[in-house]
Parts: structure tokens; sequence; C-alpha cells
């Protein structure tokens, strides 16, 4: 008889463990217990009872391992959830949580670079999203291998390639990618590496289009004080004329 002296009431073996899943997935929660059977059994999500049925499946197996499994998880479907078992003589619960696990998304992005040859350059971003992360990193569609030339790095959140010394190899479209259960996000940059004597050529080039520009407005200024000149030298001659006659 369930009253009797022998009836144990319901002690915890193996409590629930905290679940992260990925959106659209489903979540299974399971403790045991021992003591004395039969047990009533309620499960709960932010103190309110949950019901067996086509989302919330409640099994108990051998009679004393509870589960309850939770249908494609949803946001909705986040909080706290509570295994209750109880028999005539007492009861034991266990508390856990249920969380959706966040896509990778970039806080901030890498960006552009303009470089000269020899120059240290690095690309930076910021991930967040639910470890573990993976980065990786293209180079012109072309995933970045070992490289002793580029350094990378990922800590504390920040993803970093770093150039030391700039060669003209190195120019050209950079992608950051992260990845991790629940998806994954790009982040894309260029890298221009330009030759000093392009830069010499383009500084003297707009150098000499300044003197040349500063050259026509000087010419062009000539030009009009000489036929200004003319026209004032034509008029007074021709008053002249009007005059002797």
């Amino acid at each position: 008889d369930v009253g009797s002296d022998a009836c144990q009431p319901p002690v915890l073996v193996k409590p629930l463990s905290p679940l992260e899943v990925v959106n659209g997935s489903n979540a299974y929660f399971e403790c045991q217990v021992k003591g004395t059977a039969p047990f009533e059994v309620t499960w709960q999500k932010d103190s309110k009872d949950i019901k067996s049925s086509l989302k919330h499946v409640i099994l108990q197996k051998n009679g004393s391992i509870m589960t309850l499994d939770v249908q494609k998880c949803d946001a909705l479907d986040v909080g706290e959830y509570q295994c209750i078992v109880a028999n005539e003589v007492g009861s034991c619960s266990s508390q856990t949580t249920l969380s959706i696990k966040e896509p990778p998304s970039f806080v901030e992005r890498i960006e552009n670079v303009v470089t000269v040859l020899g120059k240290k350059v690095e690309f930076k971003c910021v991930v967040r999203g639910s470890p573990p992360l993976s980065i990786q990193w293209q180079k012109d569609e072309n995933w970045i291998l070992e490289d002793p030339s580029i350094e990378r790095t990922f800590l504390n959140s920040i993803a970093t390639l770093r150039i030391p010394v700039c060669e003209s190899i190195h120019s050209g479209r950079y992608t950051c990618q992260a990845v991790n259960e629940a998806g994954q996000e790009k982040c894309f940059a260029t890298l221009v590496v330009q030759g000093i004597l392009c830069v010499w050529c383009a500084f003297c080039c707009f150098g000499l289009r300044k003197r040349l520009s500063e050259t026509r407005h000087k010419n062009e200024q000539k030009l009009d004080e000489y036929f200004t000149h003319r026209r004032e030298k034509y008029v007074y001659r021709k008053l002249e004329v009007s005059t002797f006659k």
C-alpha cells in the first residue's frame, strides 16, 4: 500500500539540463527520480502548467524517467521549465531554461582600405552569436589557408586579418564569414595596394594640372587685356577722324 512505511518519496537522480537549440528544432528535456511509484508528474513553463499535445509531448519511461519534447521551437518557447514529481508521501522538482541559438551577426564590419607597398593593413570586425563561432576569410572568393604573410585572430568577439607588409598581390576583395550551428553571415571590403611611384605620379599630375590651370587663367587675362586695349585704341582713332571732319 502506497501510504505504508515502505513508501518512499521521490528523489532526483538526474536533474534537468539547460538547453540551447536552433530555431525550428526540437528541445528534449529529461529528468530521473527514485522512490515509490506511481508518480504524479507536472511540467510547467514560466510557472504555468503544460498539457500534453502535439506541441508538447510528455512521457514517463520505466516509471522513473520523465520527459518533455517541445516540437519546432521558436522565440515563444524560450523560458524557464520545471518538472514536479510527487507521490502520496512527498515531492521533488527540477528547474532549467530553454533558449534559442543566436545566428552570427556583425556589430562592426570590415572597411575598404587604400595603401601603398610595404605598409601594414588590418581588417577588423566585431561578431556576435551563440558559441561556438567559426571565423573564415576569403580573398577574391578563394579561402585563405595558411599564409605566412597574413595573420588571423579571433578573440573576445573581434575577428582580425592583418597583413604586416603589403604587396601588390594582396590587392583584392576580402570576405569575413562567421558560422555557427544557427546560421552564417558575411561582410566584405576591398584592399587596394598602390606602388609608391603611382602615388608620386598622382601628386605630380595634380601639381601639373594646377600649374596648367593657373597658366591658362593668366593667358586668358592677357588676351582680355590685349583685346580691351585694341578696342579702346580703335574707338579713340575713330573719334579723332570724326572730329577732324
